[in-house]
């Protein structure tokens, strides 16, 4: 039976709403058009609406570009008053080093490897002693020291510390991180020890701040109380509050690998469950007099409720507007739509913060609900089991499976990388991660009752314990994961077109949406055939920044050699988030790594020749040389001025791996002979073509 297709515009009105919404959001972010600009064209659009209504134009043509042109303008408008950087309080308006600094704590510190963070709201010490808030906020690194003083949520303290920009490490392919920073109003950050700063008696609360993180707080210690191991009670943490910082690190790649991390980050499935089983409990309200009413207050105040207990994040609180909207549609409505309350909810997100809209998790989160939506009725009906267990294990594979047709194009675009046995592994995980769940909530209930609590916590570390093995042996599985996949933004919308085609075609039988599939899929493999023939002839010099470390590649078509710190030479955090993002980016294969420790290597491509420095030279038997790049590395002892009598040169790059006074020197030294120089440490990986 074929399943009925609606028009889109007539199952989700809202969507003529948040479709110019996100393009004037996009059209602002990425060509900044200036304030007076934005200002023009609004007054403009606005002449042009009054016009048209004095005209009596019954234009539907125009109208509906009017009426795009006002809805994108507001995105803009959005995009422009949400970015901290055009307020007239902006904190890089006013800063400069030595300048006093009053910083507020916002969040309790959070225990790093080797320090204490939190972030913190700062006002600025003006020219007449008096102290001035300004917008932006910024993140403090405290030194773990045993002389380090209590600080906590609200407090205040003073320094004159010099402010660092937040910036990204400026490698091929790396996270954005100064962008996300931005979207989050962090633009700099700090580390203070012991006797750099100094607290203020004041202590500046919210009070409903307070009571989430004391909410917070009483989860996070009756689970460590209660739940024996420290990866099982990290990992409780993570389920139900979205704590991370007690994770494994280790672990979290296990389940990223095995397309299940969605369990360990607060999403709209966690607030699903309890949607789910409070649905369940108040089905018979709904059969009386405005039940439907009542049920809806009730379930939406238990799930607000729930996302405050759990911290409140960003996401969770996101899945609870999308799942406030969802029952209010319910309650006032005979036949309410899921796709016009997605609609809302997306809009309401956008217009509180336009940036959402490069969040990753509200990307996935509203994907997977719409393919859901849209496909799992279909998948369900594929099979129709009348045993109640097999019933519901076919719901649970349907539903897996219809999440996974659009989200797969983000997936593949932000992480790169495909779990092969996805299904095999949410069969089991999401069920049991649905009963730990409920068993953490009832853990919280039983806190007080030190006994039932204990027996209760020794069950769920055994449960975690068991579902952690199951995640580690599906990952263990031959070709359990498709890695090191890039997709460009343009091959991403080309293959999530032919997803989305291939599967209307085959839900809803339309041949338009197979010919337009095979028509992406033509665009698809011809991006990807070009990229390919581009990647076989690339030759490469790059020079990595790793904090502290040498980190070199050389790139020759789908090859990679790399020269470095041996801690770098196997796969780990450390060559994960430096290097990996750049060997997806261009698609090579590692094929030899060696480490260039008190050593001058001598390399080439075609008439181009690199030194690679990391020795001190021989002033008595040195020749001298010419080369077109000089690379100086931390175990150069030889002076500056020295080593370029001997070495001549075009570009100097200093790796990451020198430290500030030696930088330093070697910027003085280039600077006297005119040369050009490259710190990665201050401006990002150097790239060379050859």
């Amino acid at each position: 039976m074929l399943t009925r297709f609606i028009p889109t515009w007539k199952i989700a009105p809202s969507l003529r709403f948040l479709l110019p919404l996100i393009v004037g959001i996009i059209l602002q972010w990425y060509f900044e058009v200036s304030l007076q600009t934005l200002a023009g064209i609004s007054i403009a659009a606005v002449v042009f609406f009054f016009g048209i209504m004095v005209a009596k134009v019954k234009s539907e043509v125009f109208q509906v570009f009017l009426a795009f042109t006002v809805v994108a303008l507001i995105g803009s408008w959005l995009v422009l008053l949400s970015n901290q950087k055009n307020h007239n309080a902006f904190i890089g308006r006013y800063y400069a080093d030595g300048k006093t600094i009053l910083a507020t704590l916002q969040e309790p510190l959070a225990i790093k490897a080797k320090s204490y963070k939190a972030e913190a709201a700062v006002s600025i010490l003006d020219s007449n002693g008096i102290f001035f808030p300004v917008t932006g906020h910024i993140i403090i690194y405290f030194k773990k020291d045993s002389l380090m003083p209590p600080l906590v949520y609200g407090s205040q303290i003073v320094f004159n510390q010099p402010l660092q920009a937040i910036k990204n490490a400026g490698n091929p392919g790396g996270f954005n991180y100064e962008r996300n920073a931005l979207f989050q109003g962090l633009f700099y950050q700090v580390y203070l020890k012991p006797g750099d700063f100094v607290i203020d008696e004041k202590i500046k609360t919210s009070r409903f701040k307070q009571a989430l993180f004391t909410a917070r707080d009483f989860v996070l210690q009756t689970f460590k109380t209660y739940i024996p191991g420290n990866a099982e009670a990290g990992l409780a943490e993570a389920l139900l509050v979205g704590y991370r910082d007690d994770l494994d690190k280790n672990l979290v790649e296990q389940y990223a690998s095995t397309g299940v991390v969605h369990i360990i980050a607060i999403s709209g499935m966690h607030l699903g469950l309890i949607y789910g089983v409070l649905i369940w409990l108040m089905a018979p309200l709904g059969k009386k007099k405005n039940g439907k009413i009542i049920r809806g207050i009730i379930i939406i105040l238990a799930l607000w409720f729930f996302s405050f207990l759990t911290g409140a994040a960003p996401s969770i609180t996101r899945s609870a507007l999308m799942f406030t909207l969802i029952v209010v549609g319910e309650s006032v409505q005979r036949k309410s739509s899921i796709y016009n309350s997605l609609s809302i909810s997306a809009c309401v997100l956008l217009l509180i913060n336009p940036f959402n809209l490069w969040d990753v998790g509200f990307q996935l989160s509203y994907a997977a609900v719409l393919s859901i939506a849209v496909f799992g009725k279909a998948i369900q009906n594929w099979v129709n089991p009348t045993n109640k267990i097999l019933q519901f294990s076919w719901q649970l594979i349907a539903i897996t499976l219809a999440a996974q047709i659009l989200t797969l194009p983000l997936v593949l675009y932000h992480f790169h990388q495909f779990p092969i046995y996805f299904l095999l592994a949410n069969i089991v995980a999401v069920p049991l991660s649905s009963i730990i769940l409920y068993g953490l909530l009832l853990l919280l209930l039983v806190a007080k009752i030190p006994m039932l609590a204990s027996v209760l916590g020794v069950a769920l570390h055994y449960a975690i314990k068991g579902m952690n093995n199951y995640i580690y042996w599906i990952n263990s599985l031959p070709f359990s994961t498709i890695s090191n996949l890039y997709f460009t933004m343009l091959q991403t919308i080309a293959f999530g077109m032919v997803i989305i085609l291939l599967a209307w075609w085959l839900f809803y039988k339309n041949p338009k949406a197979l010919l337009l599939s095979i028509g992406f899929g033509c665009i698809y493999f011809g991006l990807n055939g070009w990229q390919f023939f581009q990647n076989s002839r690339q030759q490469k010099l790059i020079v990595y920044n790793v904090p502290g470390l040498q980190a070199i590649d050389i790139l020759r078509g789908k090859k990679q050699f790399f020269i470095g710190d041996t801690s770098l030479h196997q796969r780990g955090f450390l060559q994960n988030f430096h290097l990996l993002p750049s060997r997806i980016l261009f698609q090579t294969s590692p094929e030899q790594s060696i480490s260039a420790a008190n050593k001058i290597v001598h390399f080439g491509v075609g008439t181009h020749k690199i030194i690679l420095l990391n020795a001190s030279l021989d002033l008595q038997t040195s020749a001298t040389e010419n080369t077109d790049v000089l690379v100086v590395g931390k175990f150069v002892k030889t002076k500056p001025d020295s080593v370029l009598k001997f070495i001549s040169c075009n570009t100097v790059v200093l790796d990451g791996s020198l430290s500030r006074y030696k930088a330093k020197e070697w910027q003085i030294a280039a600077d006297r002979l005119h040369l050009r120089l490259h710190s990665v440490q201050q401006q990002g990986a150097f790239i060379f073509n050859f």
